[in-house]
């Protein structure tokens, strides 16, 4: 009734076998690719003899060859069984039915290993670094998202999470999953933090984005471990311990609009100040184009942006003739400068300023970054190796003559860095400008007019709690107590004022 052959001229490698299918009273005579892969060779070998055969499904192949034969052959029959007529259309369906027979072990290995594979992968995922590596490819291609509001991690959001992966993969073992983690754990990641010189405001940022990790990851069921989520305790910064964040006065902001500059130095004084007359972030007046300039239906003319760190739609009322003036300078095509550039230039351009406006070279406080630790122990090494009689050379050379110049400059002594009388490292305050003080100083600036309420000047600023508004008011302990005086004065004033009437 049917048997099974290769249709095939070469007599060596695999090929499938076929199934001659005849059924004279229903006039069918079909061959059928069950798709049956066999070894020519040994399949022909097995073709010469009965014993030959019996020895062939002796072996691992005949075994699963004849397991497949007998069920294509059930099959034929099944199919045969149910039909009185039949015509040529219905071979496909029969070609299905082999075909489901043939494969379904194949598909239930591929299945029974992609199960595995995954099974693999999840159990992988219990370990710290592995997890890692996940959640930043998910909060990249946006397959992870915030939790609050289901928006996408903004550019600045994952900088912070691959700066924090560097720390910890540095720290964490090889293989370390969640349940692994314990206060002495986190107190270790903090110690470690600390001994590599980062600033304590830097060192709360890698806690938080460890607690949140642990967090994702036991909302994801890789983590079980509650104590995780539980030991990462930011610490109090206290102000001695920060980086002097400055703002610069009015005054120093009008001198430094009024200087004439060339070049590039003119390109980053100009942008600057988009970023004070706007109080945003670089990452948004840095790309201010015509679009953000808009009139309301009032016939007032404002700055409308989305911000870039938060997402958080800001409309900013434009209350200084300095905006129109730069917007008719370039035309709405302002220069497009990195952050390093404009942190480089802008502190150059206010040393030059600082000539004629004194309070620029006022000292402040400040800690030195990991870099800056690191450079004035270059250029103490170098001094020691040029004491002891070393000549140095080429880039070397270059660069110790430019530090020496530097600490000479400002009277640093053996040091690098300036100290005052306590030790403490000082600066000059044009030193301490950067990209971000024309926000910081716009803030205070308007905080200084005594015209806006908190809520006025959140909407301008885009921050949405008064705890981080705050932050950007750059007002001393003196200043504070001589406005809260003149407060008092006037209120006097008035009751005087009421008395008499």
């Amino acid at each position: 009734m049917s048997r099974f052959f290769l249709r095939t001229s070469q007599n060596t490698g695999a090929a499938n076998l076929s199934i001659r299918i005849n059924r004279p009273k229903l006039k069918i005579s079909w061959w059928i690719n069950t798709g049956i892969k066999v070894s020519v060779r040994e399949w022909n070998k097995a073709q010469k003899s009965s014993r030959a055969l019996s020895q062939y499904y002796s072996t691992e192949e005949g075994r699963k060859t004849q397991e497949l034969t007998e069920k294509v052959e059930k099959v034929v029959d099944d199919f045969f069984a149910k039909r009185r007529t039949i015509t040529d259309k219905d071979k496909a369906e029969l070609v299905s039915s082999i075909e489901d027979v043939v494969m379904y072990d194949a598909i239930k290995a591929v299945e029974e290993a992609n199960a595995y594979k995954r099974e693999l992968e999840e159990s992988k995922l219990c370990v710290i670094t592995e997890y890692y590596d996940y959640f930043i490819s998910g909060i990249k291609n946006g397959s992870i998202r915030q939790k609050r509001g289901d928006k996408t991690y903004r550019e600045g959001s994952i900088h912070a999470w691959v700066d924090f992966g560097k720390y910890l993969k540095a720290f964490c073992p090889d293989g370390m999953t969640f349940d692994q983690i314990n206060k002495r754990f986190a107190d270790g990641f903090v110690a470690y933090l600390e001994n590599l010189g980062l600033m304590p405001k830097t060192i709360n940022k890698h806690i938080l984005c460890f607690r949140r990790l642990c967090r994702a990851a036991s909302l994801d069921e890789k983590n079980k471990n509650l104590i995780s989520v539980s030991v990462w305790g930011e610490r109090v910064v206290k102000e001695k311990e920060k980086r002097a964040e400055i703002a610069l006065f009015d005054e120093e902001i009008d001198a430094l609009y009024s200087v004439r500059l060339e070049g590039v130095r003119e390109q980053v004084r100009d942008v600057w100040m988009l970023g004070f007359l706007s109080a945003q972030r670089v990452s948004d007046y840095a790309h201010f184009t015509r679009d953000n300039f808009k009139v309301t239906p009032g016939g007032y003319d404002v700055i409308v942006l989305q911000q870039t760190k938060t997402g958080n739609d800001v409309v900013v009322p434009i209350l200084d003739d300095r905006v129109k003036e730069l917007c008719a300078k370039y035309d709405y095509s302002f220069p497009k400068l990195g952050t390093a550039t404009i942190n480089l230039y802008i502190k150059e351009i206010l040393k030059g300023v600082a000539e004629t406006v004194p309070s620029l070279m006022t000292l402040y406080r400040t800690r030195l970054s990991v870099a800056e630790r690191r450079k004035e122990r270059l250029y103490l090494e170098m001094k020691e190796r040029v004491r002891s009689g070393e000549i140095l050379h080429g880039d070397e050379r270059k660069r110790f003559k430019e530090m020496k110049e530097y600490a000479e400059e400002h009277g640093s002594g053996e040091l690098l860095w300036q100290r005052d009388y306590s030790g403490e490292v000082v600066k000059r305050k044009y030193e301490l400008v950067s990209s971000h003080t024309s926000r910081r100083s716009a803030i205070t600036s308007m905080y200084n007019t005594g015209l806006y309420d908190v809520r006025e000047m959140m909407s301008v600023s885009g921050h949405t709690t008064f705890s981080n508004f705050e932050k950007y008011i750059k007002r001393g302990s003196i200043e504070q107590a001589e406005r809260i005086a003149e407060k008092a004065k006037e209120a006097a004033r008035m009751r005087r004022k009421r008395r008499q009437a």
